[in-house]
């Protein structure tokens, strides 16, 4: 699979981080609509041919918005296939927790104008079988560039299932600026395919 390798090798400072947020941004919002439908379609359909999506009872997902990948069709897909379908609902800074939808028209603007569940069903992260991450930006290395406020680098840890992160191809860099209390995802799913280590199923 082609890694994109235009932005590279930037240490580990927030101002660097913050330059690589704004170009990458910049760089999906870019992508024509049709194009960028195509390519979340081609992603989706990457995930839901997998044994991580097919084997999971329970799936933390995001409402993807803005230029993010467009998931409401993957969280539609899971509340039809009878999956425990939970989203991330802010409970403080850099904290979050994963309450349950049985409907997304629980759905509400929360943080950040983000769209969180109103419900109180909460669920512990080790009891999740496919946590789905969204970035910015990724690496060959399978760290994740998010948007900077650790909440997701603070709940990985607890995570007992598989963490996959969805990720345009445009987005896969060759090296992401990473600090010490960064946590890396298990596989990539793209457009293409799954980057994943060597020998590891999906």
């Amino acid at each position: 699979m082609e890694i994109q390798t235009d932005i590279r090798d930037l240490s580990p400072t927030k101002n660097q981080k913050q330059m690589l947020r704004s170009a990458m941004r910049q760089r999906h919002r870019a992508l024509p609509v049709c194009e960028r439908k195509a390519i979340d379609a081609a992603i989706l359909r990457h995930l839901f041919a997998s044994d991580a999506w097919q084997r999971a009872g329970s799936v933390f997902a995001y409402a993807g918005t803005d230029w993010e990948i467009d998931t409401w069709p993957l969280l539609e897909r899971a509340i039809r296939e009878g999956k425990r379908l939970l989203l991330p609902k802010c409970q403080g800074p850099g904290i979050m927790g994963a309450v349950r939808v049985r409907d997304l028209s629980e759905l509400h603007t929360g943080y950040m104008n983000l769209p969180e569940p109103q419900g109180s069903e909460r669920m512990p992260p080790e009891s999740i079988d496919l946590c789905l991450v969204p970035c910015i930006a990724t690496d060959r290395l399978f760290m994740r560039l998010g948007q900077g406020g650790g909440f997701y680098d603070r709940y990985l840890p607890g995570i007992r299932g598989s963490v996959i992160c969805l990720c345009r191809t445009l987005a896969v860099l060759e090296k992401v600026p990473a600090d010490p209390w960064d946590v890396p995802v298990e596989k990539i799913c793209t457009e293409k395919g799954f980057l994943e280590p060597p020998g590891t199923e999906r």
